[in-house]
């Protein structure tokens, strides 16, 4: 019985490890905005069709954003970032951004 605990506890500390790795891989990267567009509340923006999100705010042409997060969809990617005022804002990768590594 003490080794299921023990292997339940360390697959436990490997899932959130890995996902840390994630979300700190996530974070060395920019968005760079190539047109104004919109930053929306949820990440399934990107789905055709879905209609339940709406603008957090906009991202302006030629700003630079730190990526928080990114999520890949069926057919997109989108990438979470955060505005000057501090809000969170779903953008999806089109040709009207581009993501970089912050080097």
């Amino acid at each position: 019985m003490k080794k299921v605990f023990v292997t339940i506890g360390l697959t436990t500390i490997l899932i959130f490890l890995l996902i840390g790795l994630d979300i700190q891989n996530d974070k060395e990267n920019i968005l760079i905005v190539k047109k104004t567009s919109q930053a929306f509340d949820d990440w399934e923006c990107g789905y055709s069709g879905y209609r339940y999100t709406k603008t957090k705010f906009k991202v302006f042409k030629n700003e630079r954003y730190n990526v928080e997060r990114i999520r890949y969809g069926k057919d997109f990617m989108a990438i979470q970032v955060k505005s000057k005022n501090d809000i969170f804002g779903w953008v999806i990768l089109d040709g009207n951004h581009k993501v970089v590594s912050k080097e």
